[in-house]
């Protein structure tokens, strides 16, 4: 281009195409769209989810703490005997906090839990028929 140039439009208006009026809408549909999300992203991150899953039945109060904590840090120790039921194998060991749980499946196909608590020495157990 020089100065003696024209303008670059084009010399005919009629042949210049124009958006149509519902592509036009769906643009400021999306657009509207895209920043309420943004929105709704920064207002859960800046109150975060105060929603609490559904607890299930049975479940501890949220005061009660899962597991206890010692002074020390450490759980305790010490030596334990557990029999194993007559004719059972042990299917798994669990520790969880201060209770180990023992899961022991006999002949038949009844199940027994065994749980022992490492701090007081209790041991109970729950039989699956």
């Amino acid at each position: 281009m020089n100065a003696t140039d024209q303008n670059v439009t084009q010399q005919n208006e009629e042949e210049t195409s124009k958006a149509p009026g519902w592509l036009k809408a769906l643009v400021v549909i999306l657009g509207v769209g895209i920043v309420g999300m943004l929105l709704l992203i920064v207002f859960k991150i800046a109150n975060g989810d105060h929603q609490k899953p559904d607890e299930p039945i049975g479940a501890l109060p949220a005061s009660s703490p899962a597991v206890t904590v010692f002074p020390s840090g450490e759980l305790p120790t010490g030596d334990f005997e557990i029999s194993r039921p007559n004719g059972a194998a042990l299917v798994s060991v669990t520790p969880s906090g201060v209770e180990v749980y023992m899961h022991f499946k006999t002949e038949d196909g009844a199940e027994r839990i065994t749980i022992l608590n490492r701090q007081t020495g209790a041991v109970s157990t729950i039989i699956i028929q």
